[in-house]
């Protein structure tokens, strides 16, 4: 199978050039998730609409506010924020949005490729973006709840000049990969990113 992590759309124009897009309307929220499908990341292994369904060691995530059985991790939401799920061609993805804001986040998981590993995973997602067009920074290396992971920024921009950043994480342990995506208008990225780092601290797989 291949994976396939949709981008968004372009954030809207700033102010005084083109009208803003009426977003679309969710039943929980006035607001639709940024993670439309504008480009689509293929060739990489579908992400299946379910991974499994896991029930957190007691304890294990005391002090959280949010619990996926779907992708087997637990984390805080930061404040204004709140969760929900995307499902785009039978796919299904954690998110996490501003009530009232620009940024957002996607989650999935999936097992790794047999015998491949996480540097080669991600060396498989970063060609795809960027044979998608994407501009992509620097790898770094961080921890997520102790587990290695590998992170980048990365930018796209539309034929109209809108661009959208990105921060994408990928980690892995036990065969199985996450996939953990922010994205946001260039303008507020900065600001949000340390929401972001935040839900990646208090990030605890269960």
């Amino acid at each position: 199978m291949d994976h396939h992590f949709p981008l968004p759309d372009p954030p809207p124009p700033p102010p005084g050039s083109e009208p803003e897009t009426e977003p679309l309307a969710e039943a929980t929220s006035s607001k639709k998730p940024l993670v439309g499908a504008l480009v689509v990341l293929a060739g990489i292994v579908a992400v299946v609409a379910a991974v499994g369904t896991w029930i957190a060691a007691p304890g294990r995530c005391d002090g959280t506010t949010f619990t996926s059985s779907r992708f087997a991790y637990c984390l805080t939401t930061p404040a204004g924020w709140q969760s929900g799920e995307s499902n785009q061609g039978g796919f299904v993805y954690d998110t996490f949005s501003q009530a009232d804001g620009s940024a957002s986040v996607m989650v999935a998981a999936d097992s790794l490729p047999q015998g491949g590993n996480l540097d080669a995973l991600v060396t498989q997602i970063r060609s795809e973006m960027e044979t998608q067009g994407l501009v992509l920074d620097e790898m770094t290396e961080l921890s997520v709840d102790g587990v290695r992971g590998v992170q980048w920024d990365a930018q796209l921009e539309d034929p109209q000049g809108n661009t959208v950043t990105f921060r994408t994480v990928v980690v892995s342990q036990a065969g199985t990969f996450w996939y953990v995506r922010l994205q946001d208008s260039p303008e507020q990225f900065a600001g949000h990113a340390s929401e972001f780092r935040a839900m990646l601290q208090s990030w605890r797989f269960i």
